[in-house]
């Protein structure tokens, strides 16, 4: 559905952009890959990635206290 969505776009000429949160609790390395990989499927005209931070105050920090990924005073 991405790609198709991606394609249909670019061929509108609308500029199209992906963002990707990477290295999270769960991922590994096999997974990191596997984003790449699909951000170069995409072709995207601009591509960001970033280091997934867990903010306080949201679900993902929350899971984030409860696997022991942050300390209580992060």
């Amino acid at each position: 559905m991405f790609k198709e969505v991606f394609w249909l776009t670019r061929r509108s000429g609308i500029e199209t952009f992906a963002y990707f949160m990477i290295s999270y609790a769960h991922e590994s390395e096999k997974t990191v890959r596997k984003t790449i990989s699909f951000a170069i499927e995409l072709d995207p005209d601009l591509v960001m990635s970033t280091v997934t931070t867990p903010l306080p105050q949201t679900p993902l920090y929350d899971l984030a206290r409860r696997e022991g990924v942050v300390k209580g005073d992060y």
